[in-house]
């Protein structure tokens, strides 16, 4: 021990320790050299592996996208094989990696990338063997597989980089450990054993710090990582639901996302290189801008709603923040704007003020009295109207309650009617009467709650509408109503006694005033038989002329009783075709038909009609037998009878070819005693034209006449159709 203390001992010591040093150094040279060597091709395994998984990747997307464009099934084959063999690629990567935290928190993330790729694909193809080609397109231009292949080769281009990194690590302890041993053969003994001692020592400080730097190189590399994935992570939510452009110092727009591009319309090379002044719709004075364009020069966020301009040249508004970044003197570099597309919430408020400010025009300008109180019975609406009434300003209104405006009376029984309508949740209308000024004055109001969004009340809203005056009239027509039942009555006596006196007068002509008549016509007659040879031509004249005007008298009775009939008779009403009527009438009058030599059509068909059938005859009887009486001297009588359906009735039509009525005269036709010619001409009553309105009229309908002198005329009735009164 004690000659290892002097310098020859230490010396002995230390050759021998060179000697061994330079021969272990050797042999551990020459295995470090094989161990990095193994490393090197080791990292280009995972390198092929990694490539291999890429392939297959691109593979399944390849094959996926021949099947839909063609829908044959051996398009379809290299995407059933790289789905197959797509997890025994990854696992292989994963295999190769397991000495790697690093790499093997990546793979786990593109083994979850891969398989959210492959069910975008079999969604794709799914649909696409199912014939929803509309639906397999649908999920390609959706940018789902799109985003997550990216996603993917990020992924594996991190796990490249990685490796790339490690075989230059691997690269350069080769060439070190080579460099070593050529050092060892080429020294000394003693050389390489101060040498070697010192880097020997050195070597294993600089080893300690060298891992140590890795390890936190490494820890450094995963925590950088992390935050990328976070980073592109909240890019990508950023980018499904904003707007996000940049552009530089200038205001050139160096990048904008897709939804720049979805939103304004302009694709990317429309818009890269330009600035925004090509969305700009011209909606905002010129000081917006140059506030926007003060602030964020100073280095200043600024936030905004912008209303912008699409490329078809619709409108959008835009709720906008833009951040400067700024460089090392604080000056803006660049710009990045955020922008969330706010039209249908600007179109939402826009439309809610306007409702809002018609609202509050209606209930302003409304002469009703509109007023809402809250649960403690303060008044927190009143329109201009309710202010007027009770002599306050809106301030002053605001707040106050019915005690200091009605007083304590009246307010008592408001109370209890807004109490109604809160315990009951209804609307309750009731009459209030208040006195205002020394006025009574009487409202008819509606009062019903006001809910909150969950359905709780929260205040009770009224409507009064006053009817003071209102009441006033109502007690008026009652009294006057109740005048009118008197004289309703009294007149109904008189019309009651009236309609017996007329009764009784009818009964007069009919008996009373017809039997001196007919005495007159008989004696009359039996004169012209008995005493007829023995009258000179004047006498014979005059007693023609007393029997022809007591004939005439005769028919004048008859009408009148017929009129008078009609006038006061109840008539039933009944289905009544008109062909039968017709028939009954042209009988009634075949003699006068026959004596005129009349040519009288039907034009079929007719129709059923609700009549009474004895007044229907009469009426088409009276307007045939002036359509045959009414000719020219000499001329013969032609008649045409037809009917139409209008609407719910049928009209009837008598047209003829003869004398004709001045326009003039085509109602006075229809009056009572009305003639237009001489009883020599055309004899007659002139009471049988009035018969026909009195007894249209009677039967709900009513008539008319269209003519011209010398061209005829075209006598009409209308009636309602009989239900099912087909011809």
């Amino acid at each position: 021990m004690a000659g290892l203390r002097s310098p020859l001992g230490l010396s002995l010591v230390l050759a021998a320790a060179a000697v061994l040093a330079t021969g272990a150094g050797a042999y551990w040279n020459t295995q470090g050299v094989a161990r990095a060597t193994a490393r090197v091709a080791h990292t280009h395994q995972v390198q092929a592996a990694l490539e291999e998984v890429l392939s297959v990747l691109k593979d399944v997307e390849t094959g996926q996208r021949g099947y839909l464009l063609t829908g044959q099934e051996p398009y379809l084959q290299p995407y059933l094989e790289a789905s197959a063999q797509l997890e025994a690629r990854i696992a292989s990567a994963q295999a190769l990696t397991a000495d790697n935290l690093l790499q093997q928190e990546r793979v786990a993330t593109l083994r979850t990338l891969a398989a959210r790729r492959v069910a975008v694909s079999q969604e794709a193809v799914r649909r696409r063997r199912s014939g929803d080609i509309d639906g397999a397109l649908q999920v390609v231009n959706s940018g789902r597989g799109k985003q997550v292949m990216d996603a993917a080769r990020a992924e594996l281009a991190l796990m490249k980089a990685e490796e790339q990194r490690l075989l230059a690590l691997r690269m350069a302890e080769v060439k070190a450990a080579s460099r070593r041993s050529a050092t060892f053969a080429v020294l000394t003994t003693g050389l390489v054993l101060a040498l070697l001692a010192t880097a020997f020592v050195t070597a294993r400080r600089a080893g300690r710090k060298v891992r140590a730097s890795e390890r936190s190189l490494r820890s450094s590399l995963v925590a950088a990582e992390q935050s990328n994935r976070e980073l592109a992570f909240q890019k990508y939510a950023l980018d499904q639901a904003a707007v996000v452009a940049v552009t530089d110092a200038q205001g050139t727009i160096t990048y904008v996302n897709d939804k720049f591009c979805e939103v304004s319309g302009y694709g990317r090379d429309e818009l890269l290189g330009r600035n925004h002044r090509l969305v700009n719709s011209g909606a905002h004075p010129g000081r917006f801008f140059d506030d926007l364009y003060a602030t964020i020069a100073e280095g200043r966020t600024w936030h905004g709603e912008i209303h912008n301009r699409r490329k078809d040249g619709s409108l959008y508004w835009m709720d906008t923040t833009i951040v400067p970044l700024l460089d090392a003197h604080g000056l803006p570099e660049r710009y990045v704007s955020i922008r969330y597309e706010i039209t249908e919430r600007k179109e939402a408020e826009d439309a809610l003020r306007r409702s809002q400010a018609l609202t509050q025009a209606i209930i302003e300008g409304a002469n009703a009295l509109v007023y809402a109180k809250d649960l403690q019975g303060r008044y927190f609406l009143t329109n201009r109207a309710w202010r007027s009434l009770v002599h306050l300003t809106p301030e002053e209104a605001e707040g106050t309650d019915d005690v200091h405006v009605f007083g304590p009376v009246v307010a008592q029984r408001l109370r209890e009617i807004d109490r109604q309508v809160l315990e009951s949740g209804e609307t309750v209308v009731t009459e209030e009467v208040v006195v205002i000024a020394g006025r009574s004055r009487t409202y008819l109001t509606s009062k019903f709650p006001l809910r909150e969004a969950d359905g709780t009340l929260y205040a009770v809203c009224g409507v009064s509408a006053e009817v003071t005056e209102l009441k006033a009239a109502q007690r008026e027509v009652q009294r006057l109503n109740t005048q009118l039942e008197q004289r309703v009555a009294e007149r109904t006596r008189q019309l009651s006694e009236a309609n017996q006196e007329l009764e009784a007068f009818s009964y007069t002509v009919s008996h009373d005033l017809r039997a001196p008549l007919r005495g007159l016509q008989g004696f009359a007659q039996a004169v012209h038989e008995d005493y007829g040879e023995r009258l000179d031509p004047e006498g014979r004249d005059y007693l023609d002329r007393i029997i022809a005007a007591a004939r005439r008298m005769e028919g004048l009775i008859q009408d009148l009783l017929d009129y008078g009939r009609l006038a006061r008779e109840e008539l039933r009403l009944r289905p009544v075709h008109l062909s039968t009527a017709v028939a009954e009438a042209l009988g009634q009058l075949a003699s006068e038909i026959e004596r005129r030599h009349a040519v009288v059509s039907v034009q079929e068909p007719l129709r059923a009609v609700m009549a009474h059938p004895a007044v229907l005859m009469q009426v088409l009887a009276n307007l045939v037998g002036n359509a045959v009486k009414f000719v020219a001297p000499g001329a013969v009588p032609r008649v045409r009878i037809r009917a139409e359906r209008l609407g719910d009735g049928v009209r009837t039509w008598v047209e003829d070819q003869g004398i004709g009525v001045r326009p003039e005269h085509q109602e006075r036709i229809f009056h009572v005693f009305e003639r237009l010619h001489g009883q020599e001409s055309y004899p007659g009553t002139g009471v049988g034209l009035a018969i026909v309105r009195k007894g249209c009229e009677r039967m709900g309908g009513r008539c008319g006449v269209l003519s011209a002198p010398g061209g005829g005329s075209r006598f009409w009735f209308e009636l309602t159709a009989a239900p099912g009164g087909a011809a």
